[in-house]
């Protein structure tokens, strides 16, 4: 259990500088996958500590009084936050990679002018709506 605490919290710590640097691709289209990662190991984190061993051995600890059961009970809501954040930064990400696609695709400043708008629309309601993206 404590192991597995202490490899969970690892996992949890998302530095999204580094992740972005160890991509082949920097841009928000980047940083769109770099969510949809996390996303996928929390949702693969959580689906193990959800299997029936690993609850059996949690429930067993819980009815030992065993002081990790609380704290791997309080990871797995720090999982849960975790989620929470990636898959809300997705869901307000993800209008704006059509437009990003487009955009690095155009060769033309004309062309690139009309997509701009959007992608500035996007970003206001990014930055007001979105619970995680509207700090600087």
């Amino acid at each position: 259990v404590i192991s597995w605490t202490k490899q969970i919290r690892v996992a949890l710590k998302l530095d999204l500088e580094r992740a972005l640097k160890a991509k082949s691709e920097i841009g928000p289209i980047a940083e769109l996958k770099v969510w949809e990662d996390r996303q996928a190991m929390l949702n693969s984190i959580l689906s193990q500590l959800d299997s029936r061993l690993a609850s059996q051995i949690l429930k067993e600890l819980a009815n030992l009084g065993n002081v990790y059961a609380k704290s791997f009970t309080l990871v797995v809501e720090d999982i849960k936050q975790a989620l929470s954040e990636t898959e809300d930064n997705i869901m307000y990400l993800r209008p704006l990679e059509p437009y990003l696609v487009k955009l690095a695709n155009i060769s033309s400043t004309d062309k690139a002018i009309t997509i701009v708008a959007p992608i500035v629309h996007l970003l206001d309601l990014i930055w007001r709506h979105s619970r995680y993206y509207h700090e600087p």
